[in-house]
């Protein structure tokens, strides 16, 4: 069933209306964030935004000038390693392409040229993914979960997406998203990688958890990371086929995927639920656990509806 709904290609007309899936995707994911601030603000009387327009944690929602729990040294740091970084994967230091940027689009400087590369990266099909993954949880869970990507410094750090219990503050998981670009192509890694909960899962720096009337900063440790996936093909379906609009219900695409993403990580539990972990982790498998069975409830309910 779910295959089938995937395979299904959309009409071509109603294809050629819309506008550039890409800018789509960017702009509901700016959707998205205003609507989480919103959400923050008014619930826990916070007065920095949380989330950035890309949907990743504010590393400077935990500096403490915003009540937070690091001082803008350290986030300053941090932020310096991720530049640092960027300038090399970008390849800023070379000159061939620091000539190849100031002739074709008038910019100069390791640091312009890193920043253009990372606006451009945003639109590449990792990047697809990762919005794409995170606007259909957050559909299917904002009443229940706090979904949301995680910070610059965490994602480098291979974590994509975190889930926590709205109600009860339960650090659920973390999701690292994989674009194969063929079916499975990737099975073994992610097998390999899954079964790294093993020895302790990940930890988030810049992490909140609800407690009652208060949004906790700290960092969050022995996560267990999940990874859920879309081939080249669904994922061009999947882009194709989200609702721009964050107020309405699930669309049958997004319900399907929701289902497909939850198959996964239940196929992964089964596969890491009886290694030997630290008791922290085992604790966080726990937590997934049930949040897995609420969340199949909702994809359910999402289908009769």
């Amino acid at each position: 069933m779910i295959r089938e709904m995937i395979e299904q290609p959309p009409k071509k007309e109603n294809r050629e209306r819309r506008e550039n899936p890409v800018d789509a995707l960017l702009l509901l994911t700016k959707k998205i964030s205003a609507q989480i601030n919103k959400d923050i603000k008014e619930k826990y009387n916070v007065k920095h935004d949380l989330v950035t327009e890309q949907g990743m944690l504010s590393m400077d929602f935990f500096s403490r000038e915003n009540g937070g729990i690091y001082t803008a040294e350290e986030i300053g740091r941090d932020k310096e390693e991720i530049l640092a970084k960027e300038i090399e994967w970008s390849g800023a230091y070379n000159p061939s392409v620091q000539e190849f940027y100031k002739n074709t689009k008038k910019i100069e400087g390791k640091e312009e040229i890193a920043r253009e590369w990372m606006k451009n990266k945003e639109r590449e099909k990792s990047s697809q993914m990762e919005m794409l993954t995170n606007a259909i949880f957050y559909k299917n869970l904002k009443n229940d979960f706090f979904v949301s990507r995680t910070s610059r410094k965490d994602d480098l750090g291979g974590v994509d997406t975190y889930l926590v219990n709205k109600k009860t503050g339960d650090i659920v998981c973390a999701f690292d998203e994989v674009h194969d670009h063929t079916q499975g192509d990737r099975k073994n890694e992610k097998w390999k990688r899954v079964e790294s909960i093993g020895k302790g899962g990940k930890t988030i720096k810049y992490g909140v958890v609800p407690e009652g009337d208060r949004l906790i900063q700290r960092e969050i440790r022995n996560i267990p990371v999940f990874f859920v996936s879309l081939t080249t093909e669904e994922l061009i379906r999947g882009m194709e086929g989200f609702s721009r609009n964050i107020d309405e219900s699930p669309n049958e695409l997004e319900k399907k995927y929701f289902n497909k993403f939850t198959l996964l990580l239940e196929e992964e539990y089964d596969r890491v639920k009886d290694m030997q972990m630290p008791n922290a982790t085992r604790e966080n498998l726990k937590n997934f656990k049930r949040a897995l069975e609420t969340m199949k409830e909702i994809g359910s309910a999402n289908q009769n509806a």
